[in-house]
Order: structure tokens, then sequence, then C-alpha cells
């Protein structure tokens, strides 16, 4: 499957910042208010799609990790856009199955952990402030054998931590820059974007 008609499901839910996809990246980013770059540039440090592949049989499966105070429009908005095409099966995971209180006190039980959850193709990092090591670990591992595993604002940060970053082009919400280059120096930030990816990662700025 070709991210690009994601893109276009997107766009009709309005979710497009949600969901870093590098299709409409040049047209994004060109018309970014306040950006330092001209657009060539900011354009420049997107890379190229990478596409989906349907498996031969079955859906695609797209994993949430949640924990406590996850953000509701980081995981809601790019969950919206995933669950209008048919060809997603989108599950929540975490380190147990024990009710999860989101942010505005919306309450989650996931659909696996992390020691049950079936294999992603997809990963979707939200905004939350209960990240543990074993949500870190887990990503970590997952990712290998991901299509594409991405991140909302600052959770940029839980990407990081797994060392897939390093060496690779990131962006993060913009009130984290200063933090996020001081505790992730290896990694090459991208100010001024809406999101950055690089071979099977992805980051998106809110």
């Amino acid at each position: 499957m070709d991210r690009r008609e994601l893109l276009k499901k997107s766009a009709a839910l309005g979710f497009m910042t949600a969901v870093p996809v590098s299709f409409a990246a040049k047209s994004a980013l060109s018309s970014q208010a306040g950006a330092t770059r001209s657009s060539s540039e900011l354009a420049s440090s997107v890379a190229g799609p990478n596409p989906l592949m349907l498996p031969a049989n079955g859906k695609i499966p797209v994993a949430f990790p949640i924990s406590a105070d996850a953000r509701v429009i980081d995981y809601a908005g790019p969950w919206a856009v995933f669950e209008w095409n048919d060809h997603f099966q989108l599950y929540t995971v975490a380190e147990a199955l024990q009710p999860v209180v989101t942010s505005d006190g919306l309450t989650i039980v996931p659909n696996y952990t992390f020691g049950t959850a079936p294999k992603p193709k997809i990963i979707v990092i939200p905004g939350q402030e209960g990240d543990t090591e074993a949500m870190v670990q887990w990503i970590r591992k997952s990712a290998e054998n991901a299509d594409l595993t991405m991140s909302v604002c600052v959770r940029a940060s839980v990407l990081a931590r797994t060392g897939l970053l390093d060496g690779k082009a990131a962006t993060n919400h913009h009130y984290s820059y200063k933090s996020f280059a001081s505790r992730f120096p290896k990694v090459r930030l991208q100010r001024g974007v809406r999101w950055v990816e690089e071979g099977n990662l992805a980051t998106a700025a809110r």
C-alpha cells in the first residue's frame, strides 16, 4: 500500500499533522509559518516514501503503545486516520492489561501487553508521561521488523531512547528542541519542520 493513499484519507479527516507521510512534505513545509529556511532546504530534510506492503493474508497490524496520561489527540487522531482504511488492524499495547487513565480522564483498557501483542508492522507512539523502560525495549525490538515506527509530538524522546534515531534526522515539538538536543546529541534534530521521515522511522512535531 502506498502511504500517499493514507495521506488522502488523513486529509479528509483533518489529521495531516498527526500522521507523518512524506508525500506532502514539500507543500506542507513550504507553507510552515515562521520557517527559518527555504522550502527546498526544509523538503530536503525529509526522506522519500517507504511503501507499506500488504500481507498476503489479513491486515496490517498497527500498535499504539500507551501508558498513564497518554494524550488523547496524539493517539485518537492517528487512530481515526488508520481506522478509515479497512487494510489496518488497530490495537493498544501496554505494560499490563490494567485500565490506563489518559489525559482528560479518559480510561482505556489495553488490548495486549508487551508480552502478548501481535508483531506490528506500524508502531504509533503518542505523547504520554508514563513511558517506561519496558515500553522502550518493546519498541526497540518491534521496530526491527516494522515497516514504519512513528512518534507524535514530544514522544520523539521515546523513540530516541531506543537508540534507533542515532545518526538519523528527526524532529520534535518546538517547545522541546533544546532539551531534546541536549539529551540526544547523536540525533540530527530538524527544526522548523512538521515531520521528518527517514527509512522506516518518522517523527512529527505536533
